[in-house]
């Protein structure tokens, strides 16, 4: 039997199979898909926090934020909360 296969056919078959293997591990959480996502170490770079907050937290202050900074005629505004921590740690 005479083989039909052209260059680009076997090179689409090889590149397809390929394509299947990759997408294979990292949906299984190969080696590199179990420890990174997105180039960054699973848990995030810094890790959890060093310690518990001791005492009482500090009262919630609300401001008025401005919803579209870069537009001047839209003067809409939205509520923020943040807090202000003076303790060093």
């Amino acid at each position: 039997m005479e083989d039909t296969k052209t260059n680009s056919d076997r090179l689409f078959s090889f590149l397809s199979a390929v394509t299947v293997l990759v997408l294979c591990l990292h949906i299984e959480g190969g080696s590199a898909g179990a420890e990174f996502r997105h180039g960054r170490r699973l848990g995030g770079m810094l890790g959890g926090p060093g310690g518990e907050w001791e005492g009482e937290l500090p009262p919630e202050q609300w401001f008025t934020q401005t919803l579209d900074h870069f537009n001047p005629a839209d003067t809409r505004t939205w509520k923020q909360v943040g807090t202000l921590i003076t303790v060093l740690f």
